[in-house]
C-alpha cells in the first residue's frame, strides 16, 4: 500500500459517514469560535476543549495517530508563540539584565496562553476533520461550496504528488545509503546536493509527463467528481445542533456577564 492510499483510509465511525459539506461547515464555525477566544475567557476555552474531546470520541479514531499528528505540529505553534511573553507590554514579572536584555510581562504570559490555546483547539479540530474525511471527500465538499477551481487544482496536485515526491525521495535516499561509503564533510554535502538535484530533475520530468497525459485525455481545468455528496435531514439537524452548541459555549459567558 502506498503512502497516499494509507492516508485516504479512514476508520469507520459516525462522523466518517456524515456529509463532508456539513463537516466542513461545522469545522469553519469551530475555527471561528476558537480563534475569537480572548485572554481571560477560561470557561469558554474549557467548553471548546470539551467539545473537541467529544467530537474526537464520537469519531472513534485511534488516539495514537491523532496525538502523533498534534505532536508534530505543536513545535511550530510553540515556535511562533514563544516570543509573545517577552515583547507584549505590561507589568514586568522577570527581567534578564545581560545582553540581550529581555523582560517577561504578565500581559505577555496571558497572551501566550491565549495564542497557545487557540492554536491547540484549531489544530485539534483540523486533525479530527482530516482523520474522518478522506481527501477526495474534502475536494467534493469544497467544490460543492463553490470553492474556486484553481484552488481545487492546487490542493489536489499538492496532495497527490506531494506524497509521490516523498516516496521518490525515500527511494533515492535508500539507494544512496546502500552504496554509501565514509566521506569527508564536504564530500557528504556534495553527495546530498547531487541527490537533491536528481530529485528535482525527476520531479520536473514527471510533471511534464503528467501534463502531457492530462492534455491528451481532454483535461480543461475543470474538476469533475463522481458520486456527489448527499446529506439527510438528520445530518442537517445534527450539524445545526452542534453549531448552536458551539455558539452557546463560546458566547454564553459573555451573555451571562451582560
Amino acid at each position: 500500500m502506498s503512502l497516499l492510499e494509507s492516508r485516504n483510509r479512514t476508520r469507520p465511525g459516525p462522523l466518517s459517514d456524515a456529509d463532508p459539506r456539513l463537516k466542513l461547515i461545522v469545522l469553519v464555525f469551530f475555527l471561528l469560535c476558537a480563534v475569537s477566544l480572548g485572554p481571560g475567557q477560561t470557561l469558554a476555552a474549557l467548553g471548546m476543549f470539551a467539545c473537541l474531546v467529544a467530537m474526537f470520541m464520537i469519531s472513534l479514531q485511534p488516539l495514537r495517530s491523532c496525538a502523533s499528528a498534534l505532536g508534530r505540529t505543536l513545535p511550530f505553534l510553540l515556535l511562533i508563540s514563544l516570543p509573545i511573553p517577552f515583547f507584549a507590554p505590561g507589568e514586568v514579572v522577570w527581567r534578564w539584565e545581560a545582553w540581550p536584555a529581555v523582560s517577561l510581562t504578565d500581559r505577555g504570559i496571558e497572551l501566550f496562553g491565549c495564542v497557545l490555546m487557540r492554536g491547540i483547539l484549531a489544530l485539534g479540530a483540523l486533525i479530527v476533520f482530516t482523520s474522518v474525511t478522506p481527501f477526495p471527500q474534502q475536494i467534493r465538499a469544497l467544490q460543492s461550496l463553490r470553492c474556486p477551481q484553481i484552488l481545487l487544482l492546487l490542493f489536489g496536485f499538492l496532495y497527490r504528488y506531494g506524497f509521490m515526491f516523498q516516496e521518490e525521495a525515500a527511494r533515492l535516499w535508500r539507494a544512496r545509503e546502500a552504496r554509501h561509503i565514509r566521506l569527508s564533510a564536504g564530500a557528504e554535502l556534495a553527495s546530498v546536493g547531487g541527490l537533491v538535484g536528481v530529485l528535482l530533475v525527476r520531479a520536473t520530468e514527471r510533471a511534464e509527463r503528467v501534463y502531457g497525459s492530462m492534455r491528451m485525455r481532454g483535461f480543461d481545468g475543470q474538476v469533475r467528481l463522481l458520486d456527489p455528496p448527499r446529506c439527510s435531514v438528520r445530518q442537517i439537524a445534527a450539524s445545526l445542533a452542534v453549531i448552536a452548541l458551539l455558539i452557546i459555549v463560546r458566547f454564553g459567558e459573555s451573555f451571562a456577564g451582560v
